[in-house]
């Protein structure tokens, strides 16, 4: 269960909780194994599982980093399978895919309804996701509640101005997407901080390009020296070069 899950009514006295530990190498790469005996032929099971090791292996750091724990490992199964059994090189390219798959988790039955989630598309839910990531990188802050977010996020395309329609959002969100977490009534980026990273940066790249106030010469001049950007700048330009050549020239000229 997701901690958020495990609340009020669903709690049982005198139970013992337990946390999912990082896995390692080996055990990382047995449940990749498990995963593509299950969804590839079997003479191709173990040639792909390797070759997805081998490919996390060589990955950047902070992607190979992010495999570690059994949701994220599924992540990057369900990555390679619907890219051609490769795995992205470009590091927010992979960020990309990964969010898209983490914010499509389909509606299962006796979950909680959330018909503000469910009405949205997936390109929606990560417009909103990014702009909730934006602003609290810019605040420095860590978490929220979700009367603050809410306030922050009530001018989105979508909401407009409604403050409960928000909420409703991020509650759906922390249930719904993997992404974006309630802890304590705070939410956050909690487990994923390098989604954090990417998502603030891909709404850098496709949402300030031409902002009155918070435009691209504006955002870099404040914050490009800043240590704490330089990580968002740089997804930034990744998912441009992905997501829109011109562009990216544009922002790195810049």
């Amino acid at each position: 269960s997701r901690s958020v899950a495990y609340r009020g009514a669903v709690e049982f006295a005198d139970f013992e909780q337990l946390e999912v530990q990082p896995l390692n190498r080996a055990q990382r790469d047995d449940l990749l194994r498990y995963w593509c005996d299950a969804i590839y032929l079997a003479d191709e099971a173990s040639k792909y599982a390797a070759d997805l090791s081998a490919s996390i292996e060589h990955s950047d750091d902070r992607v190979r980093q992010l495999a570690r724990t059994p949701l994220m490992v599924s992540i990057f199964v369900l990555v390679y399978y619907h890219n051609q059994r490769r795995l992205p090189n470009q590091r927010a390219e992979f960020y990309y895919r990964a969010a898209r798959v983490l914010v499509s988790e389909t509606h299962k039955a006796n979950a909680p309804d959330y018909p503000e989630w469910e009405r949205l598309s997936v390109e929606t839910r990560i417009d909103h996701l990014k702009r909730a990531a934006y602003e609290l990188y810019t605040r420095n802050a860590p978490s929220a509640t979700a009367d603050e977010l809410a306030d922050w996020l009530k001018d989105e395309s979508g909401f407009e101005g409604e403050r409960e329609t928000a909420k409703e959002f991020l509650a759906a969100a922390a249930n719904r997407s993997g992404l974006l977490e309630e802890r304590g009534g705070q939410y956050g980026f909690f487990t994923h901080k390098t989604f954090h990273e990417f998502l603030t940066g891909l709404h850098l790249a496709q949402s300030l390009e031409d902002d009155p106030q918070q435009n691209w010469a504006v955002v870099l001049k404040d914050r490009l020296t800043n240590d704490q950007w330089l990580e968002v700048t740089r997804l930034a330009a990744g998912a441009l070069a992905y997501l829109n050549a011109a562009k990216a020239n544009k922002f790195v000229k810049l």
